[in-house]
């Protein structure tokens, strides 16, 4: 076998072993490039819209007439809305499952979840503040992304 040869070969065994199976948000975190489409300045924008679409979906529900996205110091953006907010017993659910809240207007309950995991893996950070029958406040601390 030439130098050429033994340099490109492929080893084509290949079976049940080399696969690796990963559940629930364990798979976002080490993959997050996956949910997003990647972990570069598009990706994190992805994750300021999938922030943004909560907020739109409840004023299309009719529960929010005011959205406010603000972009601060330090790759900080922060979504605010005045809709019903997240009941308080669904508040600690839902950045750590997939978690569908019980006055959810649509969608898989995954989101929150999703942004805050990915986030994490990225050294990145997720706050949640949320008072019902007032609003939403999510804060994103994004990661410095250097191009």
């Amino acid at each position: 076998m030439s130098e050429l040869e033994k340099v490109t070969a492929v080893d084509t065994t290949y079976d049940a072993s080399e696969i690796q199976v990963l559940e629930g948000l364990e798979a976002v975190r080490k993959r997050p490039g996956m949910y997003i489409g990647s972990t570069g300045e598009r990706g994190l924008h992805h994750l300021v819209y999938e922030i943004v679409d909560n907020a739109i979906d409840e004023a299309l529900a009719g529960y929010c007439n005011h959205i406010e996205v603000k972009i601060l110091k330090n790759n900080i953006i922060q979504v605010t809305d005045n809709g019903r907010g997240i009941p308080p017993e669904d508040l600690e659910n839902v950045k750590t499952k997939f978690y569908k809240g019980s006055n959810s207007v649509r969608g898989s309950g995954i989101g929150l979840a999703l942004v805050d995991s990915i986030m994490t893996a990225l050294d990145g950070t997720m706050d949640l503040k949320s008072t019902l029958g007032r609003g939403t406040v999510v804060t994103l601390g994004l990661p410095i992304y250097k191009r």
